[in-house]
């Protein structure tokens, strides 16, 4: 697919202001805002405030005074110019499919075309669901749906599950049984493929047909050894950090740091090695023998191809990142990443 040439109203007519900053600041809906602590300067009371329906989205901080629309915040955060920041918008929230006029950088390389997901999604629909393959809109990201809210109380904006494409779906019996509402979790493969959803019941758990119960259900025909989780950025940086359970991506995204996730420890791409060249590769499964036996395998994977990778581990013994991140709370959690992760430390706090 060729990259279009549109200008940056037509960008910011297509993404939502709530994408950019929702991926820099914990939002959290008030009225017809949304409120957060202010990335560009320290405080513990939210004074930020983001718009998304007035004047096509703006932002406002009503401590420092700053505000504007999606690009001045991109240029701000980011400290760029307006022109580097259309293009990153551009890049970053539509699949890289679109170039500005205004940008007067050398054009990057054309990317891959990007998956057509909605489509993708309604393929694996049967698949979830045989008997009652409802219509699409029954697995989008409602931002205010009983997903979200249980991602809340794991400590994870809800704007972070929103960019790394998960779902809602109200009734999740994959292998039979009684649907149940379900957050649902996408893995990709290196393709850009949807080759697996996994879906983690919110109501107790999922009760089987032949008297099993699972917290976690994956589609049928999903293939879990093919595809990995990914949280935005997490294959863009210089290093890559593999964790077991999207959940657990989530948790280190929310602190800055992008993760890739297996669909458990045991459950590893064969490909992923190869998508790994070239980086620092931390393994950040939990710390039980399930961890450390999926660390092992890894490590091995990744030497054979000439990887090395480091196994780092929670600050605390026995709880997984997602138990840290709700025990300790975001800003702990991120100043124990800095240790290991530099770039944390520009947070301040």
């Amino acid at each position: 697919m060729e990259a279009q040439r549109i200008d940056a109203d037509e960008i910011k007519r297509r993404v939502s202001i709530l994408a950019v900053t929702g991926e820099v600041v914990e939002l959290r809906k008030q009225g017809h805002e949304w409120k957060g602590l202010c990335p560009f300067h320290q405080e513990t009371t939210p004074s930020f405030g983001v718009n998304p329906e007035k004047d096509g989205g703006v932002y406002h901080c009503f401590g420092c005074g700053k505000g504007g629309d999606l690009f001045s915040f991109v240029q701000e955060y980011r400290r760029v110019d307006f022109p580097a920041a259309v293009e990153y918008v551009a890049e970053r929230y539509t699949s890289g499919h679109f170039v500005t006029r205004e940008a007067t950088r050398p054009a990057p390389r054309t990317p891959e075309p990007a998956p057509d997901l909605r489509a993708q999604w309604r393929a694996l629909l049967p698949l979830i669901d045989h008997d009652r393959a409802a219509a699409f809109g029954c697995l989008t990201p409602e931002t205010d749906s009983p997903a979200a809210a249980y991602l809340r109380t794991r400590g994870i904006s809800p704007m972070f599950p929103l960019v790394s494409g998960v779902k809602y779906a109200p009734r999740w019996c994959p292998a039979g049984g009684v649907g149940k509402p379900a957050v649902v979790f996408p893995f990709w493969n290196r393709q850009g493929c949807l080759v697996n959803l996994e879906g983690r019941c919110l109501d107790g758990l999922f009760l089987l047909p032949d008297g099993r119960k699972e917290r976690y259900l994956s589609a049928r025909g999903g293939r879990k050894k093919e595809g990995v989780f990914l949280t935005p950025e997490a294959f863009r940086q210089p290093f890559v950090v593999l964790v077991e359970g999207a959940v657990n991506a989530l948790s280190l995204a929310v602190c800055g740091v992008p993760a890739v996730a297996t669909c458990g420890a045991s459950n590893r791409p064969e490909w992923l090695p190869q998508a790994c060249r070239g980086k620092v590769v931390y393994t950040a499964f939990d710390p039980d023998a399930g961890g450390e036996a999926g660390t092992v395998e890894l490590a091995r994977a990744l030497a054979a191809a000439g990887i090395r990778s480091e196994w780092f581990k929670p600050p605390e013994d026995g709880i997984d990142w997602n138990d840290c991140l709700v025990t300790y709370g975001q800003n702990a959690l991120r100043r124990a990443l800095a240790d290991v992760f530099p770039h944390l430390r520009a947070f301040g706090r």
